[in-house]
């Protein structure tokens, strides 16, 4: 059983050994031509006619001359002075504005971070208009208690969420899931509380949210951003006295101690 891998290893040897002069011929023939090409544009001396024939002048693989004179050795040839045809300066085109970069993937990882935490950072504020759906759980024991009702938004998530799953684990940093009407709800709004206006679309729904929401969430959108109500088509900053709306006499920043 062993004949055969040794058969096989000879013929790859022979193989590569046959390829590497291949690229030897190859390579010499190109030289060859490159030398044949200069030779053709060479110009004949000023004193009288050319002592070599069309056909020793035409290429290199021509029979020489048999004048002495007229035999040129290698060393010979290096000495002329070779004329070149000079070549047009290269045109410079603007090149069109990148819109895709399709290698993003292949890059490191050092490089992709730095440019995912820009792209969040730089990424434009948002304006989120909430809107309200009943639930189907309902008190029967409590005939005039206000509904129960669930928040979400017709806001376009963050293109940046749907990057892939590093991205959006960057992304989520600024923005969170929130705006749940009660703390063991589903939240369904992405908002970054820093740079976004959310606008509630009446006082009924921002009170809901405000008694039976997560208090900690609503201290800190209270805190950061910027809460607006939209009454009877305007919108208002300051037509209700809850400490929600009332944003220029909230102001937890200004305490040195940092509680709400």
């Amino acid at each position: 059983m062993s004949k055969p891998k040794k058969t096989q290893e000879i013929q790859k040897k022979k193989i590569k050994q046959l390829k590497a002069r291949l690229r030897k011929a190859i390579i010499r023939i190109r030289k060859l031509k490159r030398r044949n090409c200069a030779l053709q544009r060479i110009r004949p001396p000023p004193g009288g006619p050319s002592n070599t024939t069309p056909e020793s002048s035409g290429s290199l693989t021509s029979r020489p001359s048999t004048d002495s004179h007229a035999a040129l050795s290698r060393s010979d040839l290096n000495l002329i002075p070779i004329r070149l045809k000079s070549r047009p300066p290269p045109q410079i085109t603007k090149s069109s504005e990148l819109t895709e970069f399709h290698y993003f993937p292949y890059l490191p990882f050092e490089i992709r971070v730095p440019i995912w935490k820009l792209a969040v950072d730089t990424a434009p504020d948002r304006r989120v208009i909430l809107r309200d759906g009943p639930l189907e759980y309902s008190e029967p024991n409590r005939p005039n208690a206000l509904p129960w009702a669930q928040i979400s938004s017709s806001a376009r998530i963050p293109a940046l969420l749907h990057t892939c799953h590093l991205f959006r684990h960057q992304a989520r940093e600024r923005w969170e899931l929130s705006m749940a009407v009660y703390p063991e709800h589903v939240r369904r709004v992405y908002i970054d509380v820093a740079t976004d206006s959310i606008f509630f679309p009446s006082l009924t729904l921002l009170w809901l949210w405000q008694e039976r929401g997560d208090q900690r969430e609503v201290l800190r959108i209270a805190a950061e951003s910027k809460v607006f109500v939209l009454c009877e088509g305007k919108i208002s900053r300051r037509c209700y006295t809850g400490s929600i709306i009332d944003l220029e006499e909230f102001n937890p920043a200004s305490n040195d101690d940092g509680n709400y």
